[in-house]
């Protein structure tokens, strides 16, 4: 959940059509954001059609990507569209924009949703009117707080549990911290005290004083200053390129060895990676249409108060401000990286540039790319990552590309893990009450209990592997028994399908049932006449323990499976749909994933990264960065390994 310091914007919407902007800078790719003239025009196009007042809020304006049918291909590709989701007062609408010609192309009111949380709504008048409730600072004072207006609160989405009393209604729930000094301010939460509000108007709905856990003064700080005990290494160990980066930019468009590929930052998802192809001689081989993080979603396991509603729908609900966040040298990125900026909308329309969040650099990690005797290369990749501060948790995200034609995504996740105050002070204490305080948790401190959860990551993978025109290939390693005359009992075969339909398509893994999944060419064979191909190799997979009719897991059903293979659609990009923000169980994946043909066509494979977490004493104050990963990787791709012609490092 995304609670940083954010600057509000202060200006109004600009409705007037006497705009001044400059002539709009021709586009490297379409793939390129709109630039901030370009994002002008839009505001000009929507006011002159009537379309803004005072009460409009911009959930997303973003360039729409282009048609699918031109792909691959050089030069226009059809107008440049800009999509925007707009939230005036209880209602939802969004629209596209003709940004080449000013005109407006379609606006529709959206019912039944609610529209993507603002940064405005954070931070804006609901704390303020909870800290003036007598019964809320009733509340704190039982705790033993007597100044409500050193309280840092921050109004959230809590999800959506089909309470009748929410029906219909734009519900946050107010959680505070008392300020200060401290730069941990996790375990000085106020415990046991929640309050509903309705974000339209204003109303304070319900304070729900369930549990009452005096204020802990617990300190967990984490930065240098609070934690240095002269502990250094011998020498430094510095990576440095003399002669520059091996890897350009043409605008947004990346070279590196024989990849090519354009990459950009989205307000709602952070890196995308678009149009990712293979250098063969004069031609060039696709491999990745479009490739990004969908969807994030992190369930707590805890039943009572504040902890039943915490399962964060992340990019959907909490992306207001961007989801990648600014980028250092030297904490989040090599001092050797170059960066990528980003322009976003403000909750009042208007475009901001965030710099640096995205970072790229060559890493040599010193293992070998292949080896045989004395004979082989050492490793070398290009990583495009990106960093997302989501309240307590950061998720790094690496784009790895490799020599040998692998292409990895690696999530990290790090931070300050979510906690419940406790009355009990650890482990060997005696509780009171019926459940022990760390039956939903673990201790990591005095007083402060990480609650048990889960994590799920999302990857929309459009795999075009030499070409639009595909087929989902399920191999399967099955046991064959051999003849009683063999000294061998029993071998594995391999056995190879193409899956017909989506349905079929909704797959599992585990060590129990090994296959293999590859997006291969329907029409491309390698040279011993196999189908050219691309596997997902999948990483940590975790499934979900939730019951069938849990709200957070009917909620962001793409969890159900670590593997969905659809069918192209341009209108299918978020695993949990378009508008996950206190949404309706079904949305995204479910609902699209039904019977529709994948056999020789365009189709699109969703990867979910999965990993529940007990948390362990180890992860606090911070905690250690965890990684997991799932590889593309050249499956009868090529005729041969193709890491085998990089030059030898010269030691």
């Amino acid at each position: 959940m995304r609670f940083g310091s954010v600057k509000l914007q202060a200006a109004s919407i600009v409705v007037s059509a006497a705009l001044c902007f400059g002539s709009a800078a021709l586009a490297v790719s379409p793939f390129d954001q709109l630039s901030a003239d370009e994002h002008w025009r839009v505001i000009e196009t929507l006011g002159d059609a009537g379309k803004l007042d005072g009460d409009t809020r911009f959930g997303r304006l973003s360039i729409l990507p282009p048609d699918k049918s031109k792909a691959w291909k050089s030069g226009a590709r059809g107008p440049r569209l800009a999509e925007i989701m707009i939230k005036q007062g209880p209602k939802a609408f969004e629209g596209v924009v003709n940004v080449d010609t000013g005109k407006l192309v379609s606006w529709t009111e959206k019912e039944g949703v609610q529209p993507p949380w603002l940064v405005e709504e954070y931070f804006g008048r609901i704390p303020a009117i909870v800290k003036a409730h007598p019964e809320f600072r009733a509340a704190l004072a039982r705790r033993g707080y007597t100044r409500p207006e050193f309280m840092k609160c921050i109004t959230l989405p809590p999800g959506n549990f089909g309470e009748e009393r929410f029906a219909g209604k734009r519900i946050g729930v107010v959680r505070c911290y008392p300020d200060g000094p401290l730069m941990n301010t996790f375990p000085r939460r106020v415990e046991g005290l929640l309050v509903f509000a309705d974000m339209n108007t204003g109303e304070i709905i319900e304070i729900d004083d369930y549990e009452v856990v005096p204020a802990v003064k617990t300190i967990a700080e984490y930065d240098f200053a609070s934690v240095n005990e002269g502990r250094r290494f011998n020498t430094p160990l510095n990576v440095t390129q003399d002669e520059g980066a091996s890897f350009s930019f043409d605008g947004n468009i990346v070279t590196w060895d024989k990849w090519r590929f354009h990459i950009q930052s989205d307000q709602r998802v952070g890196i995308v990676i678009s149009e990712a192809s293979w250098g063969d001689g004069d031609n060039r081989r696709p491999v990745l249409y479009q490739g990004y993080l969908s969807e994030i979603s992190v369930p707590y396991m805890a039943p009572y108060g504040d902890w039943y509603l915490r399962n964060p729908i992340d990019a959907g609900e909490y992306s207001a401000g961007g989801l990648s966040d600014p980028l250092t040298k030297g904490v989040h990125c090599p001092a050797h990286a170059k960066f990528v900026d980003a322009l976003i909308v403000t909750d009042r329309g208007q475009p901001q540039t965030k710099n640096n969040v995205i970072c790229m650099f060559e890493r040599a990690s010193g293992d070998p790319s292949w080896l045989h005797d004395v004979q082989g290369r050492q490793d070398r990749t290009l990583v495009a990552r990106m960093a997302a501060r989501l309240g307590n948790y950061d998720y790094v995200v690496d784009w790895e590309f490799s020599p040998d034609g692998q292409i990895k995504v690696r999530l990290g996740a790090t931070g300050v893990v979510a906690i419940k105050n406790s009355v009990e002070k650890n482990a060997l204490s005696k509780s009171a009450a019926d459940e022990r305080a760390d039956a939903y948790g673990r201790f990591v401190d005095d007083h402060v209990v990480a609650i048990n959860h889960s994590h799920y990551f999302s990857f929309r993978l459009d795999l075009d592997v030499d070409g639009a025109k595909n087929d989902f290939r399920l191999g399967k390693l099955v046991q064959k028994r051999l003849p009683e005359s063999s000294p061998r009992k029993s071998i594995w075969v391999f056995e190879d399908s193409v899956l017909g339909n989506e349905d079929e398509a909704r797959l599992g893994g585990g060590h129990s049932k090994p296959s293999l999944w590859r997006v291969a060419s329907a029409e491309k064979r390698n040279g011993v006449g196999y189908p050219t191909s691309y596997q997902i190799m999948p990483g940590m997979t975790a499934p979900t323990l939730m019951s069938e009719d849990d709200y957070p897991r009917l909620r962001t059903g793409f969890i159900d499976h670590p593997l969905w293979v659809t069918a192209y659609d341009a209108k299918e990009r978020f695993a949990a749909g378009d508008y996950p923000t206190l949404s309706e169980p079904g949305q995204g994946l479910p609902a699209w994933s039904k019977e529709d043909d994948i056999a020789a066509t365009d189709i699109v494979a969703w990867y979910t990264i999965g990993m529940h977490h007990v948390v362990r004493a180890e992860d606090w104050p911070v905690m250690p960065v965890l990684w997991h990963d799932v590889t593309l990787r050249p499956f009868d791709f090529f005729d041969g390994n193709p890491a085998i012609t990089m030059e030898p490092t010269t030691p």
